[in-house]
């Protein structure tokens, strides 16, 4: 939970004839929309405190305590990974083009908005949602469907399209007024854009994408996963990494393709994996990893040594030529050991990679 300097002096401010005006929760992704969900409300005088949920399938970055601190707003921040493993797992709305259960996604971040509201006494939850902005989770069939699923009927407020859609409760007992809220619609941004430049908003998060589950490529890993009951917050984090091959049914074998796939990878690695760190000449770092999350067991010894050949096959090493590679047993405390492996040939295992195989 994170407050900004501004809170005590928006919560004195917040005070009208010694009874304080409507109170709402805006969820605050660091789009566009969400910010301007903010200071439509804020225009309006009332009390407005900003959610932010994370989760290891965010793909976009942008400091939203300093957009909170821009908006004057407190601000909190919760995890909501397991709820999006869940998700993934048993979609009850089933997915998108890839493995995003976005209805799911939104009504299981709204549940938990609901109860933060209940607690805090606030008079509804406002989202920057937009009528026909995206295909699977914003028609009015899905607005209407996640209003109920969430358990906030009449207190689910989308200010950026409000004028579009049924009144909230909010609305129709004057704590906000509808006619302050607007009428946009559609997938064109020019209208958000033009309130932007009104305001002043210059730092906000790219409209595309936001959740690696949308992307194809990492929505077949994930797939291969959750096939295989492997897929947690552990590995899930080690699908934005690398090149992804299987070894058998049960072993990876990651491979980074760049110096940020490479450190992503060592710093993603799990007690039991078995990280290979290319010496000579130059290469990838590698992570060998079985599925099973709490029970998984150390990939054994021939899976280890065939990824050490499969890694030396991104160096420079030439024909009848070794590459020197460290082998560690991460969360061990025995020595790394060193591997001279002969470079295999890439394409004996390109088969074996989980993006041509893995069904989206």
């Amino acid at each position: 939970m994170l407050y900004n300097n501004t809170t005590l002096q928006q919560d004195a401010a917040f005070m009208k004839n010694g009874k304080k005006t409507g109170f709402g929760i805006a969820l605050l992704s660091g789009g566009l929309d969400s910010i301007l969900t903010v200071r439509v409300l804020l225009d309006q005088g009332l009390k407005v405190e900003a959610l932010h949920f994370t989760s290891v399938f965010d793909t976009g970055t942008i400091d939203v305590a300093a957009v909170a601190e821009q908006l004057g707003v407190r601000l909190d921040v919760l995890d909501h990974t397991e709820d999006m493993i869940e998700a993934v797992r048993v979609p009850e709305f089933g997915y998108g083009t890839h493995l995003n259960p976005c209805i799911d996604c939104r009504v299981r971040m709204l549940r938990r908005a609901a109860v933060l509201a209940a607690g805090r006494g606030a008079d509804f939850v406002a989202t920057g949602e937009v009528v026909g902005q995206r295909p699977m989770s914003q028609f009015v069939p899905s607005l209407n469907r996640v209003e109920k699923a969430s358990g906030l009927t009449g207190r689910l407020m989308r200010p950026l399209s409000a004028l579009l859609l049924k009144p909230t409760i909010a609305e129709e007992t004057g704590i906000v007024d509808r006619a302050g809220l607007l009428s946009i619609s559609g997938r064109g941004r020019k209208e958000q854009l033009k309130l932007a430049e009104r305001y002043g908003i210059s730092m906000f998060l790219p409209a595309a994408g936001g959740c690696a589950l949308t992307n194809a490529e990492y929505a077949a890993k994930a797939r291969d996963l959750l096939e295989r009951g492997g897929l947690d917050a552990g590995s899930a984090a080690m699908l934005k990494w690398g090149r992804h091959f299987r070894f058998d049914e049960r072993i990876k074998v990651i491979i980074g393709r760049s110096e940020k796939d490479n450190a992503g990878l060592a710093r993603c690695a799990r007690p039991g994996d078995v990280v290979l760190t290319t010496l000579s000449p130059p290469g990838p770092v590698t992570v060998v990893a079985s599925d099973g999350g709490a029970d998984r067991s150390a990939p054994p010894r021939e899976a280890v040594l065939e990824a050490c050949r499969w890694t030396a096959a991104y160096t420079k090493a030439g024909d009848g030529e070794t590459a020197e590679i460290e082998v560690y047993v991460c969360g061990s405390d025995r020595p790394p050991e060193i591997v001279r492996a002969f470079p295999a040939k890439r394409a004996d295992f390109r088969a074996r990679s989980v993006s041509l195989h893995a069904s989206i």
